[in-house]
């Protein structure tokens, strides 16, 4: 093989390779991409009711955190700025809770009732801030955790 059919077999590779390559790079790109497959209803529950029990804890945890800080009279009755704070610091495991069920893929055929559990706890937030003095004395997650438990989540209750 003298030097010239060398470098038409060696072109002949390369242009063979070429499209390869592409194609490759071009399916590595897709798999790349985020592809949200649906959660089947049970391993949606599941990984819901995870969520909802992560968060709520953490929302008990730091809510007795802070009562513990305070004197027995502020506990009994506690001023505007204490239940202000307190309701603040409550919401932010309530925000992280809506944030991870909102990001889980809900089955297909329930997908409007899922969504709806997230609608309620954002719409719940925007009254909670609204007022965060009431938010220990009232419960603007009423609807959320009604739609919840009608959706089947057992460890959602708000």
């Amino acid at each position: 093989m003298n030097d010239l059919q060398k470098q038409k077999v060696l072109v002949a590779v390369m242009a063979a390779l070429v499209p390869a390559a592409v194609l490759g790079c071009g399916g590595s790109e897709s798999s790349s991409e985020t592809t949200v497959v649906p959660l089947t209803k049970a391993a949606y529950l599941k990984q819901g009711n995870q969520i909802c029990e992560k968060r709520l804890d953490e929302k008990d945890e730091v809510i007795k955190a802070t009562l513990e800080q305070l004197s027995p009279s502020e506990r009994i009755n506690p001023s505007s700025q204490t239940l202000e704070e307190l309701g603040k610091s409550a919401l932010q495991p309530i925000q992280k809770l809506t944030d991870e069920l909102n990001e889980l893929p809900a089955p297909v055929e329930v997908e409007a009732a899922a969504k709806k559990i997230t609608r309620e706890l954002k719409a719940g937030m925007k009254r909670a801030e609204a007022d965060l003095r009431h938010l220990i004395q009232t419960d603007p997650f009423s609807k959320a955790g009604k739609a919840a438990k009608a959706y089947g989540f057992d460890a959602c209750t708000f």
